[in-house]
């Protein structure tokens, strides 16, 4: 068994590990890579592979992400195919990723299980990782879905003095982006998580999502009543496929019970109609109740949980 560090040639041999493990959530090689080449160089990543016979078999690493981002943290991923798990090849490889984050005052790592490998789940609990968080993903068939819905929330809310508006459609307000971060904080502040997270700077923020090449402007929708931002739905492209992935989905507290929500998504399969996306995919908290009901009256289908664990170490 050799260990080695992850090199650029290891993508799609990695991919191939990951997609045997989970076809339901595949990856494409070219994606992979250029995720890592757009990263914040303030999160900080790495990556190692474990070869059989020149075959690789697994890999592992660590790295960050900017919403929540705390120097001290970082998520720990370890994948192994199936033929070669239960012979001590995950455990190497977790020792490996313990060794390269030394160097790092760590506060605490994060790992991700999913109710359909509880394998995955048992590793990470027998290293010390408790569950924290529960999300339930979801998805809908864009084809199979009633569209002649959207007409009517809308007139209603229109009646209301509420537009629902895409980014491209506010282009013109020129204070659009600082309005629309404004909302953004105050709707993840109510949205169900494990921890507080502080808000990004503002040129932060708009960089990791209005400037993402996969964040369309015709399909990012904001709730308008007058000049205030009072709903916001945010979906982006898939790099690895042609769904279409959602954000937050977040309304005003004083706005909340009218169907804002809902009118947004209904926008939003439109949209995904109109540009060739077979599938929308989100999730939401398990605890999200009200979230939960919008995506259940509108046909999204439940997939199996996603588990967030996390381990606390010692100051």
């Amino acid at each position: 068994m050799l260990v080695r560090d992850f090199t650029s040639e290891d993508y799609p041999p990695a991919v191939r590990v990951h997609n045997t493990i989970f076809p339901d959530r595949a990856r494409r090689a070219e994606a992979w890579a250029a995720e890592d080449r757009d990263r914040n160089p303030k999160c900080r990543t790495h990556r190692w592979v474990v070869e059989l016979s020149s075959e690789i078999v697994g890999f592992a690493g660590y790295s960050q992400g900017l919403f929540g981002y705390e120097p001290g943290k970082f998520h720990v991923a370890i994948e192994v195919l199936p033929t070669y798990q239960c012979h001590g090849i995950g455990a190497a490889l977790y020792e490996r990723v313990i060794e390269g984050l030394r160097p790092f005052h760590l506060s605490r790592l994060r790992a991700d299980g999913f109710a359909d490998h509880p394998e995955g789940v048992r590793f990470m609990e027998k290293r010390g990782f408790v569950e924290v968080f529960r999300e339930r993903p979801l998805q809908l068939d864009v084809n199979a879905f009633d569209s002649d819905l959207l007409a009517a929330f809308e007139d209603r809310l229109r009646g209301e003095g509420i537009e629902i508006r895409s980014l491209r459609e506010l282009e013109q307000d020129r204070n659009r982006n600082r309005k629309l971060y404004d909302l953004y904080w105050e709707a993840t502040q109510d949205v169900p998580k494990e921890h507080p997270v502080e808000p990004m700077a503002f040129e932060e923020w708009a960089q990791w999502t209005l400037e993402d090449p996969l964040v369309a402007p015709e399909g990012y929708f904001v709730a308008v009543c007058g000049e205030s931002f009072v709903g916001i739905s945010e979906f982006g492209a898939s790099a690895d496929d042609d769904t279409l992935l959602a954000g937050l989905v977040g309304v005003k507290r004083g706005y909340r019970n009218r169907g804002i929500a809902r009118a947004m998504q209904l926008r939003a399969i439109s949209y995904a109609r109109t540009q060739g996306h077979p599938l929308i995919k989100s999730s939401t908290s398990v605890t999200n109740l009200p979230m939960l009901a919008v995506y259940r009256r509108l046909g999204y289908e439940p997939r199996p949980d996603w588990i967030q664990l996390e381990r606390v170490l010692d100051p």
